[in-house]
């Protein structure tokens, strides 16, 4: 295992003694948290070596173990606090865990027997899925957290005055992200384990003097139905958005409240396998291309693959390729693909759909895999979704057994007529192509983003339904 003084991932602060974490219990510089993190680092080095686990949390002790693991060389599990016993003790089968850090800074060794080998390249271990029900993990280099939080850092202008909420869990890539780029970055961190949607949150935001709020489409929903206005916090600088594409009229929303208090609205887009983010449109340039993607971060670029062959040009729709340092070795499932080789070779296939402007900007059309099927033609859900949100959101789209099943929020019978009206003349197909539920909420990922396969399961027990069930009742 490397010596805990010789690796320093993220060079934590390295030009600054300011602030570094806020929470409810008081502040920490930056030169607390080094002492902090070298000092559980020699913890680390008389433990048993192999992958730890790590149920993360927004406190200081959590942020301290996962700093110490990276800095002691370890290859580290991200995982959700929430998660059951049995999924957690899956996840330390599987991978051969032999230290587990729960919440209250409790450490659990593992593996009494015998030492895991630890692999020659450490690595840190995301979810696929934005929840731990699945042992499919993402397999990313220290490498690629530096690389991605030095490329943020600087395109979001983070600096030494800068405060970010915990906004998103932590286990989570762009919560995480979030973490990474402004302890490179030399700011700080405010810990509020609140739910933005309640008072207290917006209390320890304005009590901490946040700077920024980094948030998914589902958060600003929820913002905009709370009537959010920039102007209640006078700290507040810049919002970024990531983890799914926000509807055009929810992004103007935001640049107008932002552009009004001379602030940034930000998108991003990006994935788990690229370390959380990998293209940005900057506030200033988003009145020509609302509704794009962005363009590529500094060391990144993208490229299109369409009839199997490769290419930057403009205007060639097909499947967005990304190449950067911050892309994954691989997957994993278990203990044995911690010692695979890098798979990727520094190119992603991202599995999104779309294409590349003159200057270089990525404008995404959908998801190769949000694909229904109604009556035997292709629908792509993703276009179901911008449709469906031209009438009301939040709003979700899955596929039922040959038909489209629509999910909102509340009991408008009405409205849940329209939409289905409205959804079946766009997409030209007979109305019983289309399902309209109501949900009292959206169910979600601990990410905060939309529980797709919940929906689907919720599909799966619905009927399309008949030419006279027009959800009139």
């Amino acid at each position: 295992m490397a010596s805990p003084t010789e690796f320093d991932p993220l060079e934590m602060g390295s030009t600054t003694d300011g602030l570094a974490l806020v929470d409810e219990f008081g502040e920490y510089s930056f030169a607390d948290l080094r002492k902090a993190v070298e000092s559980k680092s020699l913890e680390l080095v008389g433990e048993k070596d192999g992958v730890a686990l790590i149920l993360f949390e927004p406190t200081m002790q959590a942020i301290v173990f996962y700093l110490a693991a990276l800095r002691s060389g370890r290859t580290i599990i991200l995982a959700d606090r929430r998660s059951k016993a049995e999924v957690i003790g899956n996840i330390i089968d599987r991978y051969g865990v032999t230290l587990e850090f729960g919440p209250g800074d409790n450490v659990t060794v593992h593996g009494q027997d015998g030492p895991t080998p630890n692999p020659a390249t450490p690595q840190i271990l995301l979810p696929t899925s934005g929840s731990t029900g699945s042992p499919k993990m993402v397999r990313l280099p220290h490498s690629a957290l530096r690389a991605n939080a030095r490329s943020i850092a600087a395109e979001l202008g983070i600096g030494f005055n800068d405060v970010a909420p915990t906004t998103l869990p932590l286990h989570y890539s762009y919560g995480l992200s979030v973490l990474n780029s402004h302890l490179v970055a030399g700011a700080a961190l405010a810990l509020i384990d609140h739910s933005v949607i309640t008072r207290q949150f917006w209390d320890d935001f304005d009590r901490y003097g946040c700077t920024s709020f980094a948030g998914v489409p589902y958060t600003y929903s929820m913002l905009a139905r709370m009537r959010f206005s920039p102007t209640d916090h006078p700290s507040l600088r810049t919002m970024t958005q990531a983890g799914g594409r926000l509807s055009v009229e929810l992004r103007e929303k935001f640049h107008s409240a932002m552009d009004e208090v001379r602030g940034q609205f930000i998108v991003m887009y990006g994935q788990t396998e690229a370390t959380a983010r990998m293209a940005v449109l900057p506030h200033a340039e988003f009145s020509d291309r609302r509704s794009s993607a962005g363009r590529a971060l500094k060391g990144g670029r993208f490229s299109v693959l369409a009839d199997n062959c490769e290419t930057d040009t403009a205007n060639v729709e097909g499947e967005i390729v990304y190449y950067g340092q911050n892309v994954m070795l691989g997957y994993a499932e278990d203990q044995a693909d911690l010692h695979a080789t890098d798979s990727c070779g520094g190119r992603l296939l991202t599995g999104d759909t779309g294409q590349l402007d003159t200057e270089g900007y990525l404008w995404l059309s959908g998801r190769k895999k949000r694909i229904a099927k109604v009556f035997g033609e292709r629908v792509d859900l993703d276009d179901v979704e911008r449709l469906a949100a031209s009438i009301t959101e939040p709003v979700a789209a899955t596929s039922g057994s040959d038909h489209v099943v629509i999910f909102f929020e509340g009991e408008d019978a009405q409205l849940a007529t329209t939409l289905r009206t409205h959804i079946a003349s766009e997409l030209g197909v007979h109305r019983t192509g289309i399902e309209v539920q109501t949900l009292p909420a959206l169910p979600l990922l601990n990410s905060g983003k939309i529980d797709y396969a919940d929906l689907a399961r919720l599909a799966q027990g619905a009927a399309p339904p008949s030419d006279k069930e027009e959800h009139e009742s």
